[in-house]
């Protein structure tokens, strides 16, 4: 679990960014579609938005397996456990939800960004 957060958490912050910047006489670049490529950019909106609808949906899915399966054990420490991973897995989906919204707006008011 803690591997494959931390490998969507480096997809997610370390995808790319176009910086906008123009030197004398050169054009400055306002989408992502000059640098990356039109195809490039809507596979990762397509993959951002799956990647944001899946991660709500998992931790429903995957919390309700482990409270089900814990209440049909009927032991309270099972009960414990599958609450403290659940408490878990919300604090990881709402990392993963918020984090590249964080680091746009953050770019955004510096300046650094476009409309990408």
């Amino acid at each position: 679990m803690k591997k494959i957060f931390y490998i969507l958490l480096n997809l997610l912050v370390l995808s790319p960014v176009t910086v906008l910047a123009a030197g004398e006489g050169e054009e400055m670049i306002n989408d992502c579609s000059g640098t990356l490529g039109s195809g490039v950019v809507d596979v990762l909106n397509w993959i951002y938005t799956g990647i944001l609808f899946a991660v709500p949906v998992l931790v429903v899915i995957l919390s309700m397996k482990d409270m089900i399966t814990a209440v049909a054990a009927g032991k309270a420490d099972d009960m414990k456990k599958a609450q403290s991973s659940m408490i878990k897995r919300i604090i990881i989906g709402v990392i993963i939800f918020f984090v590249p919204i964080l680091i746009k707006a953050i770019l955004q008011l510096a300046g650094l960004v476009g409309s990408c």
